[in-house]
This record gives structure tokens, C-alpha cells and sequence, in this order.
């Protein structure tokens, strides 16, 4: 009886299956790709024969005066205000939900991770309240916020029981 160590019976084993490996002969990507007529572009569309754009012309000024931070400005300065305002509701719940979870986590990078969201979220504060102060200051007025019609819903009557003592 042979005895075939472990190193030389994997050796074997490996050799088979490279042997195994080459006869099913694959042909190779190089092969496949050659293979294949080149399919050829209809057309090229070069740099020259792209039109530039109407920003292009702008000055850096007049572009920054028709974005704000928050994409373009809006036409009406009444509806902008309101915008704004709104964006500064929703920011500061977003900051609410966040400090929410600061309160609950012990962990020091997610907290980290937390804290720079708040500063992230205080500085777009910061810039809707200064767009909104130049509004302001120029005479916009934010619009009644309720113009319909109907009244208002009543609140619900509260009642107050009095109690005596004896």
C-alpha cells in the first residue's frame, strides 16, 4: 500500500481539476469580443456643436442673485416669506427629532454624527431668518394666514368642577 500525504494528494487533486478546467476550452472575453462586429456610432456630437447655455453669459453675481440656498427664489417676495417660514417650521422639528434621539443614545459617534446635524440645521435656520429679515426690511408683509371664509373651529368647552371640601 502507497502512502500519499496529505500535500501531495491536494496537489494531485488540484492538478485534476485544472486538467478538467482546460479541456471544456471557454473561449476567453478577448476571444468573445473579437468575435463581435463593432457596432459604430451614428452620430458624434462634439463640444463645438453643443449650444451654450444662458447662464454662461451671466456674471457670477447676477447667478447668485437668481438662486437663493434654497434653489431659485420665488417670483412673489409674499410667497418667498411663506416659504421660508415654512422651510424654518419644518427645520425645527427635524432639529426637535433629532436632539430626541441625542437624548436616547449613549453611543459617542452616533452622537457626534447627531451634533453635526443640529449645526448643519441651525446654520440653514440662520440663513432662512437673515433672507427673511431682508424681506421684511424691504416691506413684505407675510400673507393672513387664514383667508377663508369660515370660522375658525371652536375649542372645546372645558368645564371646571368645583369641589367642596367639608
Amino acid at each position: 500500500m502507497i502512502r500519499i500525504s496529505s500535500a501531495a494528494f491536494i496537489t494531485l487533486l488540484l492538478a485534476g481539476t485544472m486538467v478538467v478546467a482546460q479541456a471544456q476550452k471557454e473561449p476567453s472575453l478577448g476571444e468573445i469580443a473579437r468575435q463581435k462586429p463593432a457596432v459604430k456610432a451614428k452620430r458624434v456630437v462634439t463640444n463645438e456643436e453643443i449650444p451654450p447655455s444662458p447662464e454662461a453669459d451671466k456674471p457670477a453675481a447676477a447667478k447668485s442673485e437668481s438662486t437663493g440656498a434654497n434653489g431659485p427664489k420665488a417670483a412673489d417676495p409674499q410667497a418667498r416669506l411663506q416659504e421660508l417660514t415654512k422651510n424654518n417650521q419644518e427645520l425645527q422639528k427635524i432639529l426637535d427629532q433629532v436632539q430626541l434621539k441625542i437624548a436616547g443614545t449613549q453611543d459617542a459617534a452616533v452622537i457626534k454624527t447627531l451634533v453635526d446635524t443640529i449645526e448643519h440645521v441651525k446654520k440653514l435656520m440662520e440663513q432662512n431668518d437673515a433672507e427673511i429679515a431682508k424681506l421684511k426690511a424691504a416691506g413684505v408683509t407675510p400673507p393672513a394666514e387664514n383667508t377663508s371664509t369660515e370660522p375658525a373651529p371652536a375649542a372645546p368647552a372645558t368645564t371646571a368642577t368645583a369641589t367642596t371640601n367639608k
